[in-house]
């Protein structure tokens, strides 16, 4: 699971980085504002703007140009006829601001008059970032040992009949790892379930052990003996979970056979 959350968040951090360089393109008009125009007849010039400098002895400024390059395929005669468009203004005034903290000294350069509000890209953009932190922290959270401890406690206390013995002695290994490497919040909560899962797995070994013994003197001494051993054995066979009986249910049918035959003669 570890692994898993790892992934994911290498693909989240991936997509936020192609998120990042298609909106600084689609931006920047680098992908769409170099294509060539399509009619060799006419060429409407496109500006793109950078972004407004600081303020500076009352002005702000920036760099503005022609995504189209009209005027260079002009000059190389790509183009008959040159559309203009007025260019943006590339300098405007602004009122010098300082920000001085609590004991007088200036903290801060000059700021604009107004701050450009934030694009609805960039909003996406921060929108989805908080969303993929989020899924990457409830993966981790999910593949922690003490949440993987509670889940497989669970499935193990609701399908102990579907396990065989040995397959249990497995499920109670993993279980002491994970309860191992689990914070002592987890601990104090899964502690007495583990203990659960332990009395009831030597509980089982117990039986087995007794019924593997009786199974080995089942042909001993008379008949009358032969019968109580049955009883016994089938006692200690019903307590152990229904795939566990399966591995003996053979030897119990021979065994009643053999008593069944015994009677008829």
């Amino acid at each position: 699971m570890r692994k898993a959350a790892l992934a994911v968040a290498g693909i989240f951090v991936l997509l936020v980085g192609i998120l990042f360089i298609s909106l600084f393109f689609s931006q920047n008009h680098l992908l769409i504002g170099f294509a060539v125009d399509s009619s060799v007849d006419g060429c409407e010039q496109k500006w793109t703007c950078g972004e407004w400098s600081l303020c500076d002895a009352g002005l702000q400024r920036r760099s503005c140009y022609d995504a189209m390059e009209c005027a260079v395929r002009q000059e190389r005669g790509e183009i008959a006829t040159l559309i203009t468009v007025e260019k943006p203004a590339e300098q405007q005034s602004c009122t010098e601001t300082i920000v001085v903290s609590t004991s007088g000294m200036p903290l801060a350069r000059y700021l604009p008059d107004a701050v450009g509000a934030v694009s609805w890209s960039t909003l996406f953009l921060i929108i989805l970032t908080f969303f993929a932190f989020c899924i990457i922290v409830l993966l981790l959270w999910y593949s922690s040992s003490g949440q993987r401890l509670r889940r497989r406690l669970k499935k193990v206390e609701q399908r102990w009949e579907h396990f065989s013995i040995d397959l249990l002695k497995n499920e109670y290994s993993i279980l002491c790892r994970l309860y191992l490497r689990s914070s002592e919040r987890h601990k104090r909560n899964h502690y007495a379930h583990l203990m659960k899962v332990r009395q009831r797995l030597q509980s089982y070994l117990h039986d087995e052990h007794q019924l593997r013994q009786l199974l080995t003197r089942a042909n001993d001494g008379t008949h009358e003996e032969q019968r109580k051993r049955y009883v016994l054995i089938y006692g200690l066979y019903t307590q152990l979970p229904s795939r566990a009986q399966e591995q003996y249910h053979t030897q119990l049918l021979q065994l009643r056979e053999h008593l069944e035959r015994r009677n008829m003669q």
